[in-house]
C-alpha cells in the first residue's frame, strides 16, 4: 500500500515518504464492537464514554499508544492476565 500512495503522490508532484510499508489501522469502535457505525461521525465516538451495553464485549482496554493490530504490549498483558486472573474459579 505504501509503494501504491508513493507512486500516486510523484504522478501529481508531491513527495512523501511512507512511515511503514503496510498498513494495519482498525478503528476503535470497530475494535471493540460499539453499537452500530451508522455516520461518518460514529467513528470518532469516545468509547470510554460509551455505556458499557454499547459494545458487544464483556470488557476491553486500548493500549496508551499507538500499536500495530493485535500487538500484545507489557500494558495490554498486564491487563489482560489481571482480567483471567479475576475470573478463575479457585
Amino acid at each position: 500500500m505504501a509503494s501504491t500512495l508513493t507512486q500516486w503522490r510523484a504522478l501529481r508532484g508531491r513527495e512523501w515518504t511512507p512511515l511503514s510499508e503496510s498498513v494495519c489501522f482498525v478503528p476503535s469502535v470497530s475494535a471493540v464492537a460499539i453499537r452500530d457505525i451508522d455516520q461518518q461521525k460514529d467513528l470518532y465516538t469516545n468509547i470510554y464514554q460509551l455505556n458499557p451495553e454499547e459494545s458487544e464485549l464483556d470488557d476491553f482496554y486500548c493500549s496508551s499508544e499507538t500499536t500495530t493490530h493485535t500487538a500484545v504490549t507489557q500494558e495490554l498483558g498486564q491487563w489482560l492476565l489481571s482480567q483471567i486472573s479475576g475470573r478463575l474459579p479457585y
